[in-house]
């Protein structure tokens, strides 16, 4: 009986034993991967050119100890991707961004994957359009680039406002009596500045000189109109081209007659000025 008893207790320690040892190596096999929460993102609306970092909110069940790795699809992270909180520089073009966060405890990982937009600042275009000989400036000139269109105000402003910066497109000036002013411009993010200046189309001065008493058309007469000289035809006739638009003063002379001089107002196109002498 006693030896029986004994056989009992033996073989219940070993049992109790067995137990302790196969749950203590059962509780080191077992682990509890992290887990990825969140991904904060500073500024929560990077826009090309910000410096962003990412802030992972990792939780470890286990307490272990952990590294976190990055991956993006564009742009570039500091440190290869590794370390939290990390540094990322956008790409220079606005759009989607895949980025993923992957926590390691050394025997297994938790990660989370956020699509991030990166927006580009949009673009504005002002300036001031003048008269190239006058410098005055000039109102209500139309003004349009691409599909926006604004008139100048009356000190010569104008301004495009919330533009996408997507690559060259074509600026044009437009006001009556004024040549057409075209040019091709490049936005960048932010304010752009463009100043222009238009020159008056030039008007054609042409006439008949007569003999004041006779009427008869006279040949030979020397025309002055600013710097430039002619003479009449056979006809009577004089011509001057490319006169800038203005107040001028033409200045006829022939060898019996008294020198005329008038005051003419040049206008864009023909300008016909007959005299009598």
């Amino acid at each position: 009986m006693n030896r029986l008893f004994v056989y009992c207790i033996f073989v219940s320690m070993i049992f109790v034993l067995l137990s302790c040892r196969f749950r203590s190596t059962s509780d080191l096999n077992e682990n509890s991967p992290p887990e990825v929460t969140d991904i904060l993102i500073n500024p929560v609306k990077p826009q090309v050119n910000d410096s962003v970092m990412f802030n992972a909110v990792v939780v470890d069940p286990d307490g272990d100890l952990l590294t976190v790795n990055w991956k993006v699809s564009d742009g570039k992270l500091e440190n290869d991707g590794r370390g939290n909180p990390i540094k990322f520089t956008p790409p220079n073009d606005s759009g989607y961004v895949s980025l993923s966060c992957i926590a390691n405890d050394g025997r297994t990982t938790g990660s989370l994957t956020k699509s991030l937009f990166i927006m580009m600042e949009p673009a504005e275009l002002m300036g001031f359009v003048s008269d190239a000989r006058s410098h005055n400036m000039i109102e209500n000139a139309h003004a349009s680039l691409g599909n926006n269109t604004t008139r100048t105000k009356p000190n010569g402003y104008f301004r495009f406002q919330d533009l996408p910066v997507t690559g060259p497109r074509l600026l044009s000036i437009t006001k009556e009596g004024y040549k057409h002013f075209t040019e091709t411009v490049s936005l960048s993010p932010g304010m752009n500045t463009k100043n222009v200046v238009l020159e008056k189309i030039p008007g054609t001065v042409f006439g008949i000189i007569r003999d004041a008493g006779s009427n008869n058309l006279l040949e030979g007469v020397r025309v002055a109109l600013r710097d430039m000289e002619d003479s009449t035809s056979f006809s009577g006739y004089f011509a001057f081209r490319d006169v800038p638009v203005g107040t001028h003063t033409i200045i006829a002379k022939k060898s019996g007659y008294y020198t005329l001089p008038r005051t003419i107002e040049v206008k864009p196109g023909e300008n016909q000025v007959d005299l009598d002498m």
